[in-house]
């Protein structure tokens, strides 16, 4: 009895264990491959075809196609959320300066004890303790050395409040803290230093003036106060965003005014309209400094070269100085970006906004203006503080 026990488990277990066999052969044939029993008695193992394979690779990459240009999109809104961000903030830091000092900054502002260099210090250094840089602020307020702007290393900061994800290339530039952000000067486009001949009024921010929030008579929704441009990373630059052409009097309404001075048909050739020509003068540049006439070279410099815009030509386009010392001359320096199809523009307000580069500049036509209405259409509209105008943003 013992044994018949023994065999008949013992044949049990071998029936399964083939049964087990036979089930793994079927889902190996199955899933991996096929045996086929031609006529002649042979067998044919089957498996992807050469072409089956280049259609498969063909659908991959069909798909990769489909999804690179919107994770591209995806990562481009996201720098430029980003962005507006930082925009955002540099609004609040403006009022909490207003709060604690009864007014906003100048363009141009006493900091350091030097005297070379002690009253350019522009907006960008001025909200340092409202952005959480107080200990640089400190900092600045203790240098005391001729040329330094150029030399001292406590400017050598990049600060992340004033940098737009989207430019690449201000987190590059080596020698200075470069700046995205730029301070509205309206369609004021004479020197910075001209005190007395009315263009002032033309600007929130001027050179050692003080303006409170009352002096926006055409309301904080209607006027911009920051904006952004791309910064310069070479000398002799001549890529539209970034580079400088040398144009004498580019307000002179006679010659065509902004536009036909330095608008995109005087300084671009019509197949690139990316690029300054090569026949046009640059701004000179000075060998010892290394950021100097880059624009947004300097994050601490009030001066219009390094973190000004104007509301007289439409955003991307050509930036241009009087003369070839764009550091102490007038000049016209565009709002730029690498968002597509214009520039977040932040307004007193509080408020950031997108601006179209197509937005009216009622063709930047006409000369200089002191007092009125701006001349320079909606754009121009949004950079006086006081011309009497109340048009809503497109």
């Amino acid at each position: 009895m013992g044994g018949g026990v023994v065999c008949a488990g013992s044949r049990v277990v071998e029936a399964n264990a083939v049964d087990a066999k036979s089930a793994a052969n079927t889902f190996q044939n199955s899933f991996v491959r096929s045996e086929i029993t031609t006529h002649f008695g042979s067998t044919v193992r089957s498996g992807f075809t050469l072409v089956e394979l280049l259609v498969v690779i063909a659908i991959i990459g069909i798909l990769i196609a489909l999804l690179l240009p919107a994770v591209q999109a995806a990562r481009e809104a996201a720098r430029r959320m980003q962005c507006s961000n930082n925009l955002k903030q540099v609004s609040l830091a403006l009022h909490t300066y207003h709060d604690a000092t009864g007014a906003f900054p100048g363009q141009t502002n006493w900091l350091a004890p030097n005297p070379n260099y002690g009253d350019l210090y522009g907006p960008g250094a001025m909200l340092l303790p409202y952005i959480e840089q107080a200990a640089l602020y400190s900092a600045i307020q203790a240098v005391d050395q001729l040329d330094a702007f150029e030399i001292n290393d406590v400017f050598d900061v990049r600060i992340s409040a004033y940098l737009c994800p989207s430019d690449g290339k201000g987190k590059s530039v080596t020698g200075s803290g470069p700046t995205n952000v730029m301070f509205s000067f309206g369609d004021g486009m004479w020197h910075h230093g001209e005190l007395g001949n009315g263009i002032s009024t033309r600007m929130m921010f001027f050179r050692q003036q003080w303006k409170n929030i009352s002096t926006c008579v055409d309301g904080t929704s209607n006027t911009v106060a920051t904006s952004e441009a791309v910064v310069s990373t070479t000398q002799n630059n001549r890529a539209v965003k970034g580079g400088v052409a040398q144009v004498a009097s580019p307000d002179n309404a006679g010659n065509g005014g902004p536009i036909g001075k330095c608008g995109f048909g005087a300084l671009t050739d019509p197949a690139d309209r990316n690029t300054i020509k090569s026949s046009q003068t640059l701004v000179a540049h000075k060998a010892n400094e290394i950021a100097s006439h880059l624009r947004g070279g300097r994050f601490q410099d009030g001066r219009g070269i390094y973190s000004g815009f104007h509301t007289v030509l439409a955003p991307n386009s050509p930036s241009c100085s009087h003369t070839t010392d764009a550091e102490n001359s007038f000049g016209i320096y565009s709002a730029t970006s690498n968002h597509t199809g214009g520039v977040n523009t932040g307004l007193f307000d509080g408020s950031v906004r997108f601006i179209s580069e197509t937005i009216d500049t009622n063709g930047s036509s006409a000369g200089q203006v002191t007092s009125g209405r701006s001349p320079y259409g909606v754009w121009g509209a949004f950079g006086s503080p006081d011309g009497g105008e109340s048009v809503p943003l497109p």
